[in-house]
């Protein structure tokens, strides 16, 4: 092979050969190094913040002194409202008063001033992989963090990122519904977490062809590979008695590496089986005829939408007819074309396109919500780098907080316990210093962000 291979193999022949003291030295350094190969992970992961839910339990929590940032009638009737308060009882929101009709006995949070609004969510992102975003560098201190300690780090980061729920858009299923269970049960922090488990696609698609290739576990725990009506039917079963999930996601689209994609005969079985079950079904999608496809087999929503190469009127026209939800992941296409080199002018000048075939199917009446695809971009922050995005291409602020909030939370099925700050919604409520209708950066760094009424993240940082 190469020298130095070759003369490490003749040195290891060498020792091997040998008896006294250069054996025992040798065959001591080697327990030593599988020792602590061993020793190292546990360390390490007894070490390791698994990121635990608040030690205080939701009981009754008035926040007052709050402009409430109202987008519940839609981004033509956003406005910011004085004067009153939220009540919030077990974990739900109880009342939305005037401040003048709080009891003394309700314990409260002085906003000062602060904009209130219900917590962001993404509604595409993986949390089951052990980096920080795949342009980032390896770090193997990072990985260990993630493995040992069920992705604490990302489930903190979306939560300093004001993101209070997400869903996992496909992974290692077990992982992921274990993952949704734990934080759901108040054992560890984190976001609201929707799980799809196992992707729909076919033998040699995306991902298993592509970004899994190497991870046969992947495949095995994360896929279900159809290439007929009975494998399909099996895999969604499995996945079903998994979970079961939140909804369905089904890859027909190949990021142009896969040598195959998802029979069109089986995407159709695949959504009415999800149809049927009253699950929503979830397309990966890339170009223009996968989105027609998809669209017209009867799929609620549509990711990627954003790599599309154009939007005819045959297209517009069934957006119109059908209204699904469209998920651009603007992130995503920008974080593919800097993987695939494509200089920084050709980028702008592909996404200054991208943008307006994203506002050409908005203005069809296609229901735009906001994913990041992470870790194709940044967990937690990488969210509001997309909402920039979005204002990159137009979208009005109060268009982009209705995405982030109304429109994701009905893309989850959770139209009617998140997004809007009303009785008997979920208590996942952000405080910000700034007005996010007139500016966005402020919602980087929220002041205070509260999980079911719990303060999980507040001034003092915890």
């Amino acid at each position: 092979m190469t020298p130095v291979f070759f003369g490490l193999v003749t040195a290891l022949v060498f020792v091997c050969k040998r008896r006294g003291w250069m054996l025992v030295t040798v065959g001591s350094v080697a327990i030593l190094i599988a020792a602590a190969g061993i020793a190292g992970p546990i360390v390490k992961w007894a070490q390791t913040d698994t990121y635990r839910w608040p030690a205080a339990e939701g009981g009754r929590l008035a926040i007052v002194n709050a402009h409430i940032v109202d987008v519940s009638g839609g981004p033509d009737a956003a406005r910011v409202v004085d004067g009153k308060a939220v009540l919030i009882e077990s974990g739900k929101i109880s009342g939305v008063v005037d401040a003048g009709e709080v009891g003394t006995d309700w314990p409260r949070v002085a906003a000062e001033g602060a904009y209130l609004l219900p917590g962001l969510i993404d509604v595409h992102a993986h949390m089951i992989v052990p980096v920080d975003s795949v342009q980032a560098p390896f770090d193997f201190g990072y990985f260990l963090d993630c493995i040992f300690s069920g992705y604490a780090v990302h489930r903190r980061d979306y939560l300093q990122s004001g993101v209070t729920a997400i869903r996992d858009d496909g992974g290692p299923a077990n992982k992921s519904f274990a993952i949704r269970s734990k934080t759901a049960s108040h054992i560890w922090g984190g976001p609201k977490i929707f799980a799809v488990g196992r992707v729909v696609t076919a033998p040699h698609g995306h991902p298993v062809a592509t970004i899994w290739k190497q991870y046969p576990a992947l495949v095995r725990d994360g896929a279900v590979l159809a290439d007929s009506q009975e494998s399909l039917a099996r895999g969604l079963e499995l996945n079903e008695r998994e979970g079961p999930p939140d909804a369905v996601k089904f890859i027909y689209g190949t990021i142009g590496q896969a040598s195959e994609r998802l029979a069109p005969e089986l995407l159709r079985a695949g959504i009415k089986w999800a149809g049927d079950r009253r699950l929503l079904a979830v397309v990966h999608a890339e170009t223009t005829e996968e989105v027609r496809e998809a669209i017209a087999d009867g799929a609620t929503g549509v990711e990627h939408v954003a790599s599309v190469g154009s939007v005819p009127p045959d297209l517009l026209e069934l957006i119109r007819e059908k209204r699904p939800f469209l998920d651009p992941t603007f992130g995503e296409f920008e974080t593919a074309e800097e993987l695939r080199h494509i200089t920084e002018k050709q980028r702008a000048a592909d996404m200054k396109v991208k943008y307006g075939f994203v506002r050409a199917m908005r203005d069809a009446g296609g229901v735009m919500v906001i994913g990041t695809d992470a870790p194709l971009v940044t967990y937690g922050t990488g969210f509001q780098d997309e909402l920039k995005r979005f204002e990159e291409a137009g979208f009005t602020r109060a268009e982009i907080l209705t995405c982030a909030t109304l429109n994701n939370a009905a893309y989850l099925g959770a139209a009617k316990s998140l997004g809007r700050i009303e009785p008997g919604f979920d208590a996942d409520i952000i405080l910000v210093k700034q007005n996010p209708l007139e500016t966005l950066e402020t919602l980087r760094q929220p002041e205070w962000v509260f999980r079911d009424g719990i303060v999980v993240i507040g001034p003092t940082g915890k």
